[in-house]
């Protein structure tokens, strides 16, 4: 056999196994769409009732928002509670979002160096006009009015057949992503969800994979209170040192933070 003779057998060979790849691939992407679909349909359709409901009422209680570390937005309302679509034709890709939005304009300022940029890339991300000034102090000023857009993005995962949530700007200018099995989205995540995006007490951690769920964190955060291990309101200056050793020796430190 010829030196091209043997390659062409090779290639052939190549182009069998990746055509069986290939098709084993689609039939078991094929496999978990038809186990992923109902439950996105579950989703949307929760979402989107959630939505007009939500539209229709006026929601009092205000939100505050940490942009940064030192800069909070004061009492923003919820507004514009809308479910959007990657695909119109398609339940694969979709959001359920929602804006804060403030009532007047705000100004702040910023050191001009590398915290003054991190305000800028948040603000352009969300999509916020802004003016900026530099002061005499060589400061950067900043005025604008405070919008933020939430949202819950819900991507079919088919290689995995898992539900993917990406959650942005929730509590602050970040990105968290929880992966769902399909037999983990019931009515009852759903609900919890609701109650989680409208700040009502609620078990959306612990069904979302938190094996800690908010109930038991509030008796660990007592029994520590009790111990003097994390500080009343009357003793926080006293025990700040025993508070931060603890949160290093241990994982409910992190918890605690929640």
């Amino acid at each position: 056999m010829s030196l091209l003779d043997d390659l062409k057998k090779q290639a052939d060979q190549n182009n069998v196994k990746d055509a069986d790849d290939s098709s084993k691939t689609v039939q078991k992407h094929q496999a978990n769409w038809h186990a992923l679909v109902p439950k996105l349909q579950l989703i949307i359709t929760y979402m989107r009732e959630l939505a007009t409901n939500l539209e229709a009422i006026n929601i009092e209680d205000k939100i505050d928002y940490p942009l940064t570390k030192t800069i909070t937005f004061k009492n923003l309302s919820r507004e514009n509670f809308r479910v959007r679509k990657a695909d119109e034709n398609s339940v694969r890709d979709f959001s359920f979002r929602y804006d804060l939005v403030g009532e007047r304009n705000v100004e702040f300022l910023v050191a001009n160096d590398f915290n003054a940029e991190s305000v800028r890339g948040i603000l352009r991300k969300q999509n916020t006009r802004f003016t900026e000034v530099i002061t005499d102090q060589g400061k950067a000023q900043f005025k604008l009015k405070p919008k933020i857009t939430i949202l819950f993005q819900y991507i079919a995962d088919l290689q995995n057949c898992m539900v993917t949530l990406r959650i942005h700007n929730f509590d602050r200018p970040e990105m968290q992503v929880i992966r769902y099995k399909p037999e983990a989205i019931t009515e009852e995540l759903m609900e919890e969800t609701a109650k989680y995006i409208l700040n009502k007490e609620n078990r959306f951690r612990s069904l979302s994979g938190n094996d800690i769920n908010d109930e038991t964190l509030q008796i660990l955060r007592s029994k520590l209170k009790k111990d003097g291990k994390i500080p009343t309101d009357g003793s926080k200056a006293g025990n700040e040192k025993q508070e931060a050793n603890t949160k290093k020796k241990s994982i409910l430190g992190k918890l605690l933070k929640k």
